[in-house]
This record gives C-alpha cells, structure tokens and sequence, in this order.
C-alpha cells in the first residue's frame, strides 16, 4: 500500500516498485488493506462501471465486454473471491523459502496450490468450487503471495481479453 515515503509500495512481500528500491518486510496488515481496496473495487463494483452503450472513447473497454458479458462479469466476481481469500491469507505469509512465514508452496506441501490437502488442483478442499470458480476459504490456507499471484493472473486474463491496447 502505499505511504508516505513510498506510494508504489506493494503490499506482498519485498515486491517494490519504489524509486530507492529498498526492501520492505512482509506486512499482513498491508496486504489485507490491500485485498479489501482491491475487494471493493471487483465484482459488481467493477461490472457497475461499464453500463452498455458506455464503450468508445476515452474508454480502453472493448467491445467484447458487452458481448461477452457473462465471462467478463465472471472475471470480475472471480477477483472479488481472490481479493477476499487474500485478506483471509494474509496471516499465513509468504511461500517457503521467500522469507515469509508460510510453510506451505504452490508445487508442494499441506496448503500448496498443487499439495495434498488444501489444493487447488483436488484433495480435500480444493481451491475451485463447483463450476469452476474459486472458494476464498480454500484460499485462505494459500500463502499470501500465492493468492495475489492468481490475483494478477485474473487481471491480465480480464485486460487482455476485454482492454484496448494502448497505442
């Protein structure tokens, strides 16, 4: 989030976008600031802002937003359950070996996205819910940056998919 000394500061980890590139601790409560601003700007909040018939200039929208509603309405409530399963993860920290507290890793471990127990690929408690969407109490056994990881995978599918490029 940002601050005083900082306004690009990234809320996971010692990811930093700062012009004096300094390396941050890991801060939970920035990162689940960070999950709510994202949360309240998703799902309805964000398909809100694209009424149809609001395309054309100086929107970036493509017309594939109003004529694929349904999958970009799906991507919207899909960071809406990620930015909540990363204010639920963000006690659990980074991935093993980042410096973080989290035990667990994507490829492996109890709570990894391809573990055993809490996975998003199967076992008990799987990361996807029934028809294909997340479950933000599954995730909230990820490792924080494993969440905002799938976060900004979500973004990049909805900007590619739906925003003009920038000439």
């Amino acid at each position: 989030m940002p601050t005083d000394s900082c306004p690009f500061e990234s809320p996971i980890a010692t990811v930093n976008l700062c012009p004096d590139n300094a390396q941050r601790p890991y801060n939970a409560d920035a990162v689940r600031d960070g999950a709510e601003t994202i949360r309240r700007h998703a799902g309805e909040a964000l398909t809100g802002l694209f009424p149809e018939g609001s395309g054309g200039e100086p929107s970036e929208a493509k017309a594939e937003v109003w004529s694929n509603w349904d999958e970009f309405s799906a991507l919207a409530a899909q960071l809406e359950t990620l930015s909540e399963g990363l204010g639920l993860a963000a006690d659990n920290g980074l991935m093993s070996g980042s410096g973080g507290q989290a035990q667990g890793g994507m490829m492996g471990g109890g709570t990894g996205m391809m573990g055993s127990a809490n996975t998003m690929m199967g076992g008990t408690a799987p990361m996807m819910g029934r028809g294909g969407s997340f479950d933000a109490a599954a995730l909230a056994a990820m490792p924080a940056d494993g969440v905002f990881n799938m976060i900004a995978q979500s973004c990049s599918a909805c900007h590619t998919k739906f925003r003009l490029e920038k000439n």
